[in-house]
């Protein structure tokens, strides 16, 4: 009998699970915030003011394709298999990325798709595009260079160059591997081709090589590092970059080494380091430079006006340098070419100062991006207002240009970079009245907005609801408060922030451990796990534009 009972219990339960599925508990809409993966490079166009930020593929998630513009608005572009970015440039209304499986992609930034691809045949080390050109070129690890026809959406069969370091070289042909390509600023018609041996500068109107640029230390040169100074020796390159004005080209090598050249001529103007110059001539008597790190990136900016100039360069430092830093030589007004000795030009790339942009301690510049203010042009370098440098961790650091202050992500970028921005290390979600949070709108200092772009596709509006108010604390002692949405038009989408070591007045040794938001009067807890609890009430700052600390004692601390 109980048998029987059992069973038939048995048979209801799977006739009532059979309706159930999992389908039907399916939200209708999902807002999702955050990076999924590790970031790879980074992509700005300031015509646009859109943001692209390429992930790799890891255990954390497949490899995506951020784009961010004002407020909210994102687009989340998805490859069909998991694979990692290691290149994403706009070009006019389209994206352009290069991933490690060698496939070319191009994307429409307006419905996410991609409108096509190519799977390139070799390794694919560099690409590069140009804001006048509908041309994508593809340097190949051998040393050859396709062209892809983002217009007609084909490769170019009828062009290919081949690997010019062998009209030079030709026994080192084989080993001169790509490393970089670069468009001449102001003429389209010339290629900076950087190989591992040297530089060549192609001419596509005359379609030839009209230029080699190939850096040799004698013996006694103390080169970037001093190392081998007895022997004649030839760096490998891993920078080639112009001169804003295409008037002269400078060459980053692997002893530390940075080359200026009078490409016409073929010419050494002078090469130095990051502390001296002149270490391409023999000094016997002269102490032999520090050693040092490679160069990571190299940009060569200019202000309005292009012969206003400075190098802007991460890498390069002592190893046992700390914190880290990326380093910018303010050049100055260019001599004029025509009229100045060669003296006169080594004394220009002295620079007339230069200026250490300090990243957090720990932290050390993989790749950083240049925001220009409204030119595409100039290699993206022209008129920058600001610098997003990605470091070792995977963080994301933002800073003015060229001053380096730090600037805080809050209601200049998207809710997603702050996961990154720098990385968050707690997470805590509260529910608050609607027209407490429509009246919590910050009126902070803020410069120039960095990315504008974009428009806010249509919600519904759900106005007697309560807000999900997601508080996300940061490495750096700072927490960012912002309402989630929930498929809603978000009335208030703007971003709090506060921070939690300026109202402790130290800067080491806190640790946030928990934070918690009154849902009726929107004041804000948070407790540290050195046993500090700091309430928040929000209101007028009486102590706005002034730093009027409160004095506490040790005891104190510990409760206010």
């Amino acid at each position: 009998m109980s048998s029987f009972l059992r069973s038939k219990q048995a048979g209801m339960q799977n006739d009532l699970s059979g309706s159930i599925r999992p389908e039907l508990f399916m939200p209708d809409e999902q807002a999702r915030y955050g990076i999924n993966s590790q970031i790879g490079c980074l992509g700005y166009d300031p015509v646009q003011s859109l943001l692209a930020i390429g992930t790799k593929e890891s255990r954390f998630g497949p490899g995506k394709i951020y784009v961010f513009g004002q407020r909210r608005v994102q687009k989340i572009l998805q490859p069909p298999r998991a694979t990692s970015f290691h290149s994403v440039q706009f070009s006019a209304n389209k994206l352009v990325s290069l991933d490690s499986k060698n496939e070319l992609g191009v994307w429409d930034l307006d419905t996410g798709a991609r409108m096509a691809a190519q799977v390139i045949a070799g390794t694919a080390v560099a690409l590069l595009t140009d804001p006048m050109l509908d041309w994508a070129f593809i340097g190949l690890q051998n040393g050859d260079i396709l062209a892809y026809d983002l217009d007609r959406r084909i490769m170019t069969r009828s062009f290919r160059l081949p690997n010019f370091w062998h009209q030079k070289d030709p026994a080192a042909a084989r080993a001169a591997t790509l490393v970089c390509l670069s468009m001449h600023p102001r003429d389209v018609g010339k290629l900076m081709i950087g190989y591992s041996h040297g530089a060549v500068i192609y001419s596509f109107k005359q379609n030839k090589t009209i230029n080699f640029l190939e850096y040799t230390l004698p013996a006694g040169a103390p080169g970037g590092n001093g190392v081998g100074v007895d022997a004649m020796r030839r760096p490998r390159l891993t920078h080639a970059v112009w001169h804003p004005s295409g008037t002269f080209v400078a060459t980053a090598h692997e002893d530390g080494s940075l080359v200026l050249w009078d490409y016409r001529e073929q010419r050494v103007i002078t090469a130095r380091n990051l502390k001296d110059t002149g270490v391409e001539k023999p000094a016997p008597n002269s102490t032999a430079p520090s050693s040092s790190e490679r160069y990571t990136k190299i940009a060569w900016c200019c202000k309005e006006n292009c012969d206003d100039t400075g190098l802007l360069i991460a890498g390069g430092e002592s190893p046992d340098t700390s914190p880290r830093n990326l380093t910018f030589i303010e050049l100055g007004i260019t001599p004029m070419y025509a009229t100045s000795s060669w003296q006169v030009l080594a004394d220009y790339f002295k620079g007339k100062r230069q200026i250490s942009l300090s990243l957090p301690p720990g932290a050390q510049a993989v790749d950083f991006l240049l925001i220009p203010r409204s030119s595409p042009h100039f290699a993206g370098a022209q008129d920058p207002i600001a610098i997003m440098a990605l470091v070792s961790s995977g963080e994301l650091i933002t800073m003015s240009f060229p001053s380096g202050y730090q600037i805080s992500p809050t209601n200049q970028l998207h809710p997603s970079t702050f996961f990154v921005h720098p990385f968050v290390t707690k997470v805590n979600v509260s529910s608050l009245e609607r027209p407490r949070w429509l009246t919590m709108e910050e009126k902070r200092d803020q410069g120039e907005l960095l990315v504008t772009g974009g428009a806010k596709g249509p919600r519904p509006k759900k106005r007697f609801e309560e807000r999900t108010i997601i508080q996300a604390a940061h490495g750096d002692n700072t927490i960012h408060i912002w309402d989630s949405g929930h498929a809603d038009e978000i009335e208030n989408d703007r971003q709090l922030q506060v921070d939690v070591a300026r109202s402790l007045d130290r800067y080491d040794d806190i640790d946030i451990t928990a934070m918690n938001m009154s849902s009726a009067t929107g004041e804000f807890a948070v407790g540290t796990r050195t046993g500090e609890a700091i309430v928040y009430r929000w209101g007028g700052n009486r102590f706005y534009g002034r730093d009027n600390p409160k004095q506490l004692d040790p005891e104190s601390k510990r409760a206010h």
